[in-house]
């Protein structure tokens, strides 16, 4: 099968093949790679220069073990819920967050 029948030809993985685009799209615009990737950078830059709180390889740690975490209580919830409703509810609940952190960059809040 071809990556044009996949998309465009077999009606049976037509709609298949565009929802995993959707999925990977909405996964990229949440952002994760880049925390994933950077995390240190952030918590460096985060710090301050009073060098208060905690340093960037514990932060770096904290988010993976969260990383770990999430990971290990999606198992139980997708076997509880399913996978439309982990799905729907996670992609909703990053929506919301996103907005309230734009609402608080317009507002000019900062933590720093």
């Amino acid at each position: 099968m071809s990556l044009k029948d996949s998309f465009f030809g077999d009606e049976r993985y037509t709609r298949a093949s565009w929802v995993n685009v959707a999925i990977m799209s909405f996964h990229v615009l949440t952002g994760y790679s880049a925390v994933m990737s950077f995390s240190n950078s952030i918590f460096e830059s985060a710090q301050g220069a009073d060098c208060s709180g905690l340093s960037p390889k514990v932060g770096t740690y904290l988010v993976g073990l969260c990383n770990l975490l999430a990971a290990m209580c999606g198992i139980y919830t997708v076997r509880s819920f399913g996978r439309r409703t982990v799905l729907l509810s996670g992609h909703l609940a990053i929506t919301v967050l996103h907005f309230m952190i734009g609402f608080a960059t317009l507002m000019g809040w900062s933590t720093v």
